[in-house]
């Protein structure tokens, strides 16, 4: 169980360290515009930063997925079915972000070394072909992060119910946790858009201080098993 928890505590380090990545880059690739055409001129404006911000958002579902089994057994003996149910809903949710980041990437890829402002161009035909290729590639990348952003938000709703098994100190942050879960359900709403911030860093805060928590974990397990000086 330490090695398990020192592991699986490790990877969500790394975990957040790629998502912290990804928001930075996707931020100075300034891709939000409000129509597609102005997020395809920034997204080939900006290139790199696009591309790094997919690869980095998929870099951090491979090292969540990489945590999961470690975190299962970490958690296996508190309440088996919910720990199971956390493992299932964590790797699926990294399985659907890894499709997010590679779309992006393809998006990114796509517009790789041409100019893409399509006000003053004369083609229409080809134009409506790469804005509607590129919207399809945008929506399921949007819709596979959603999906990806949710079923994170319903494994830490469950991950509340084994927090409250690991203590009386730890209750309060069962409460956390639901919250935590709760306010990344509304990703959907689109009219949310300053609590997706908030529950987007609440998400990166909860991947350190539950790695933190792992590694007290395994560090106080250590001691009760009497090999630690």
């Amino acid at each position: 169980m330490n090695t398990a928890a020192r592991i699986s505590a490790a990877l969500l380090i790394l975990s957040s360290i790629a998502m912290g990545l990804m928001v930075v880059t996707r931020l100075a690739a300034d891709a939000d515009q409000p129509t597609i055409e102005e997020a395809m001129l920034m997204i080939s404006s900006n290139n790199g930063m696009y591309i790094m911000s997919g690869a980095s958002r998929v870099a951090s579902a491979i090292f969540l997925l990489a945590a999961v089994p470690f975190l299962w057994w970490v958690i296996r003996q508190r309440r088996q079915m919910v720990a199971n149910t956390i493992a299932v809903l964590f790797s699926a949710s990294a399985l659907f972000t890894i499709v997010s980041g590679a779309y992006a990437i393809g998006i990114g890829s796509s517009l790789r070394g041409e100019s893409h402002d399509y006000r003053s161009a004369s083609t229409p035909s080809t134009i409506n072909d790469d804005l509607k290729l590129i919207e399809t590639f945008d929506d399921i990348k949007s819709v596979t992060g959603k999906a990806g952003f949710t079923l994170a938000g319903m494994a830490i709703i469950a991950f509340a119910m084994i927090r409250r098994r690991a203590g009386a100190s730890m209750k309060w942050l069962a409460l956390i946790d639901a919250a935590i879960g709760i306010g990344m359900l509304f990703i959907w709403v689109d009219a949310a858009t300053v609590l997706h911030r908030v529950t987007g860093a609440a998400f990166f805060l909860w991947l350190i201080l539950n790695a933190v928590w792992l590694f007290k974990e395994s560090f106080e397990k250590k001691v009760h098993d009497g090999n630690c000086p």
